[in-house]
């Protein structure tokens, strides 16, 4: 009996498994590479030449065409993340291929698909439940943590030049269009123009039009416009059956026109009578509607699409109306300014000054075309994850962190779950490892000993160390807290001598500099193992926060010397200390006057600062250490925006859980400390999206095909994959 076609072909059981896992693991492999700040791009190429270079995921995948249905299911993860989230597509996929990796592993041992299937959803809801146990608490109005949440979406990008400003521009605009009934991005226009620099970039908080006036008699600008929005054409409506009319006489046709001209004068009489200073049109608007339009100095607009009409009702309160003839004074919007400005050479309509505009523009800045595309990219996974943070309220630290974290605590749950399920917890602890070891070895460092690293920090269990036993003990230090945070703030930060030290520090009249040398060591070697108790441990930690962040400002004027001007004015000792303490006595007051409280090492902060900013302004007589400088022109808010994050997250004491790694440094850090922090929803999302997809794809044992269903490429290990079509489409560089 004859059931399949000549040409059809099916592999099932075991080689079905086969063909499904390594068609999927092909779409991981191909944008793994992409992960994390220092991932690279792809160069996509079609069949017409068209090129698209991104390290997107969903973009990538979406681009390559890709005609295997197996792997078509690991391109809708990505698809679905980035509906969902915004961004963490190329998370959700890689931990997909590596699900599916381990899961072979498991079926060459014997281990039957529905256990392992099992055994990863009962690891996906243990690990969601930990992510929220995890999970940091946004206070409300925490601009400073959507900043970073903003940051951390674009970094890597090609927005990372200026992630600092777009950043602000994405916070800035999704807040203000925030209202009751939640976050609609789609209210947040993007317009694109080649030419002039990503910093060039800006917010407009209305709506920018592409448009141009259909008529050059018509003002360039309004003010103070009263604004119509009109669905349909501003033209004389024709008939809707087909009529024949026979003109006899040329009086005759002569009325037919004045008649149309006066049906198009008394429309446009209707918005005069309303009060219509500017009105955008959805469809056309006749040549003698113009003229009147002119005539009566309203700015009108045609053709503009259904969204920016959309667009224009949101941000400036008006109503789109469909017949004219219905329009009313209350269905006018208003704006403070609509003008038809220049911007890249090109002419738009753009309508700004509006009170509380629930509908805004970013305007994207490049060099070339590819630059604002990619620059696009980056923009609107930061909209979905500054949406989603808004929305759900909770964060987790990123770099790695949570995904090292999980894979600790479920090793510990396999443990307690019998079965062979127990086998499957551990294969998706297993997985999870796949996203700290991939940012390790894209960012140049060695996966291994990163991850080893990660989990010591995670687990608390560190190496013996090698230098001498502390000579304080902690019970000592929680004791004297005041005093060990002088020593401290003078000998660790400011780098001083201890003879200085002793100087400056009453408490340690009775004591030398050596033993004061030894106390600082102690304090080292305590923060290291962990041994402090919470309070402690968080003043000291801030303290260093406080010297990093005083490091950070290297760049901004020793490696960038043209940021201030040098003036040739030379400062004498006497000089040079006044300012410094005139410096420190405002700022100090400004900060008292915002509700700061002004201690030691607030002052110590700002002392520093100021001693590098006339340093590298003036010339100076005395001989003082070169310092990290800062912006004169915010002499207190960087330091304690800085703080005002750790303030505003709720920590319940979990700085261990936060240990990730930071690709620019080639290291691991405290990934809250440094603003590298995600959604939390971008996790439980990627754990979601790529568990549904293993399962799916694990439980299928028959592929039955009217296509060839040979392998057709060869993965990264040297691994035959794909099958079933494999994938084409664009891909020139990969």
């Amino acid at each position: 009996m004859i059931i399949l076609g000549e040409d059809s072909q099916r592999v099932k059981d075991r080689d079905a498994q086969t063909y499904n896992i390594r068609a999927a693991r092909a779409v991981a492999e191909a944008v793994r590479s992409t992960l994390g700040p220092k991932g690279m791009d792809k160069m996509l190429v079609d069949s017409s030449g068209d090129v698209i270079i991104t390290n997107d995921g969903v973009t990538i995948l979406r681009e390559m065409d890709i005609d295997n249905p197996t792997a078509n299911m690991v391109v809708e993860i990505a698809e679905t993340q980035e509906t969902e989230v915004g961004d963490g597509t190329t998370t959700a996929v890689i931990i997909a291929g590596e699900l599916l990796d381990q899961a072979e592993d498991l079926i060459e041992s014997d281990i039957h698909p529905t256990t392992i299937v099992q055994g990863y959803r009962l690891a996906a809801e243990k690990a969601k439940g930990i992510l929220k146990e995890i999970a940091l608490k946004l206070t409300e109005n925490d601009r400073e943590t959507l900043l970073e949440i903003a940051t951390t979406a674009m970094t890597g990008k090609g927005a990372e030049s200026a992630k600092d400003l777009l950043a602000g521009l994405v916070v800035d605009a999704v807040l203000a269009i925030q209202d009751d009934e939640g976050i609609d991005t789609d209210n947040i226009s993007v317009e694109k123009v080649v030419g002039g620099s990503i910093n060039n970039s800006e917010l407009v908080e209305g709506v920018i039009v592409d448009k141009t006036r259909v008529d050059e008699n018509m003002p360039y600008a309004v003010e103070d416009a009263n604004v119509a929005l009109l669905a349909d054409a501003l033209e004389v409506q024709e008939t809707k059956i087909d009529a024949e009319v026979n003109v006899t006489d040329p009086d005759q046709f002569q009325q037919f026109l004045d008649q149309e001209e006066k049906q198009l004068k008394e429309m446009v009489d209707k918005l005069v009578e309303v009060g219509a200073d500017v009105v955008f049109v959805g469809d056309g608007i006749n040549d003698m509607a113009q003229h009147y339009l002119a005539k009566e100095g309203i700015l009108a607009v045609h053709h503009v699409t259904s969204a920016d009409l959309k667009h224009l009702a949101r941000a400036t309160g008006g109503r789109v109306v469909s017949n004219l003839d219905d329009i009313e004074e209350d269905d006018l919007g208003f704006a403070g300014s609509v003008a038809e400005k220049d911007v890249g050479g090109d002419e738009r309509i753009f309508v700004e000054g509006v009170e509380d505009a629930k509908s805004v523009t970013l305007i994207l800045r490049g060099s070339t075309q590819h630059v604002v595309d990619e620059l696009e990219r980056a923009i609107e996974d930061a909209l979905g994850v500054v949406r989603t943070t808004l929305e759900d309220g909770e964060v987790l630290p990123g770099g790695g962190a949570a995904e090292i974290e999980l894979s600790i605590r479920l090793r510990e749950f396999a443990n307690s779950v019998g079965g062979r399920e127990q086998l499957a917890i551990e294969a998706f602890a297993d997985a999870l490892d796949v996203i700290p070891r991939t940012l390790a070895k894209n960012a140049g460092l060695d996966p291994i000993d990163t991850i080893v690293d990660l989990r010591t920090h995670h687990t608390g269990v560190k190496a013996e160390r090698k230098d001498a036993s502390p000579t304080v003990s902690p019970t000592e230090i929680m004791q004297d807290v005041e005093y060990f945070e002088s020593i401290f703030v003078l000998g660790e930060i400011a780098g001083l001598p201890p003879s200085e030290i002793q100087s400056h520090v009453d408490a340690a009249a009775a004591k030398s500099p050596a033993q004061i040398q030894e106390e600082l060591g102690s304090i080292d070697y305590y923060l290291t193992n962990g041994e402090l108790n919470p309070e402690t441990e968080q003043l000291f930690r801030e303290i260093v926060d406080v010297k990093m962040h005083l490091v950070e400002y290297c760049s901004t004027i020793t490696d960038s010397p043209d940021s201030i001007e040098q003036l040739d004015e030379t400062l004498s000792e006497d000089e040079f200390e006044s300012g410094v303490a005139e410096y420190v006595k405002k700022a100090s007051s400004i900060d008292r006057e915002l509700g700061y409280d002004v201690d030691q090492v607030t002052k110590w902060f700002y002392r520093r600062k100021q001693e590098c900013y006339l340093q590298q302004r003036y010339q100076v007589e005395i001989d003082q250490e070169q310092l990290p400088g800062f912006d004169p022109s915010q002499p207190n808010r960087d330091y304690h925006e800085m703080f005002g994050r750790k303030l505003s997250l709720t920590t319940e004491s979990q700085s261990k859980f936060y240990a990730g790694i930071d690709a620019h440094s080639a290291g691991v850090g405290d990934m809250v400390a440094k603003g590298i922090i995600e959604p939390l929803r971008l996790k439980t999302q990627a754990i979601d999206s790529a568990t549904e997809a293993a399962v799916m794809i694990l439980r299928i044992d028959d592929v039955i095909s009217a296509g060839d269903l040979s392998v057709s490429q060869t993965g990264d290990d040297g691994d035959e994959i794909g099958g079933m079509g494999g994938m084409g489409g664009m891909g020139g560089a990969m």
